[in-house]
């Protein structure tokens, strides 16, 4: 017997919203259903992009009269908390855009009901499907640099170079600046890489709004391992969000960048021989699957997000990016701002 398809809703059409909805069309013809928009305003374009299925102005008029066995969230960060709680309750499986939501509190109570509820529940951390950055991963997770003693992790884009306004620099609707958006993709990769520290210590700066657009901040670990890890929004002739990782380790270093891994070893490790490695991205895309709808954007890591979410939905398995998995990145972010007046200890 052939196997039901799935019904998926996606909550707000904005840009997120529109590059789900393309990229179900290829993973799963015929899987979206239904949209939710709370802007009536924009429903024309949506007809008007070929988007067929029923719209709704809201989660409880879609669910009233629609029957879905998933849903993605795209809307801003202070609705989600209402949103996923409404689809959980009736057992619906979420893929909600990063950050979960503006605070670790919230954040932990959505993870604590999607367990009690056990449901499929995933945040988007499409980073986490990024050739290169995973290939660094496994690298350091078999040890070819040795055991790690400090590392760097930096973001810089250029999304804030004056005065801004609106709900994304309104600390009470999106929890902060820099440091919650756009910069939990970078803590995710640290927090994989090198676990929870046991100290660390934030110099946040406000630049251009009420939030900080500037951050840096150094980290112990019980390892020994130091860390530093800075992000700016404000950075001059960065239009795409630029994310880098450097390692140094006892038998050498692994740079991870938007366009290749790096390794220099001192010595041989594994597959490596002494010198200089350089797995450019082009070669590790080969061995991952997805399609380019945005190559600049790496939108292939989106593509093999929601494949795996469907394919978990379907099996009724927890993703990597569960909400229990991706809770320590809230746990970090909070303990960041909590550390912004003096040291924070764990």
């Amino acid at each position: 017997m052939a196997e039901k398809p799935l019904s998926v809703a996606i909550v707000g059409m904005g840009k997120m919203g529109l590059s789900h909805a393309a990229m179900l069309s290829v993973l799963a013809p015929g899987s979206l259903t239904a949209l939710v928009e709370a802007q009536n305003a924009g429903h024309p374009t949506l007809r008007s992009l070929g988007l067929r299925m029923p719209i709704y102005d809201d989660a409880e008029s879609l669910l009233a009269a629609h029957a879905v066995d998933a849903a993605i969230i795209c809307t801003p960060t202070f609705t989600h908390t209402g949103l996923t709680k409404t689809f959980l309750e009736r057992g619906v499986s979420v893929l909600v855009e990063k950050p979960l939501t503006e605070s670790f509190a919230k954040s932990s109570e959505l993870a604590e009901l999607a367990m009690k509820k056990g449901a499929i529940a995933a945040v988007g951390y499409s980073i986490d499907y990024d050739p290169v950055f995973r290939k660094a991963r496994e690298l350091l997770r078999a040890g070819v640099i040795g055991r790690p003693l400090k590392y760097g992790a930096w973001l810089e884009h250029a999304e804030v170079l004056g005065p801004k306004r609106g709900w994304l620099f309104q600390k009470a609707k999106s929890g902060g600046g820099v440091v919650i958006n756009p910069a939990p993709h970078l803590l995710y990769l640290m927090l994989d890489a090198f676990g929870f520290p046991k100290r660390l210590c934030a110099n946040l700066r406000s630049v251009w709004t009420e939030v900080e657009d500037e951050a840096s901040v150094e980290l112990e670990y019980e390892s020994g391992l130091k860390g530093l890890f800075k992000a700016s929004w404000s950075v001059p002739e960065k239009p795409a969000l630029e994310l880098s990782l450097f390692v140094e380790g006892e038998h050498g270093t692994l740079a991870a960048s938007d366009d290749d891994v790096l390794l220099e070893l001192n010595r041989p490790s594994g597959n490596f021989s002494t010198g200089t490695h350089r797995l450019h991205r082009g070669e590790l895309e080969k061995e991952a699957d997805g399609f380019e709808l945005a190559p600049a954007a790496h939108a292939a890591n989106y593509f093999r997000q929601d494949k795996e979410f469907l394919d978990c939905v379907r099996a009724k398995a927890q993703p990597r990016n569960s909400f229990a998995n991706t809770l320590q990145v809230d746990r970090l972010i909070d303990a960041i701002y909590r550390s912004k007046d003096g040291a924070w200890t764990s």
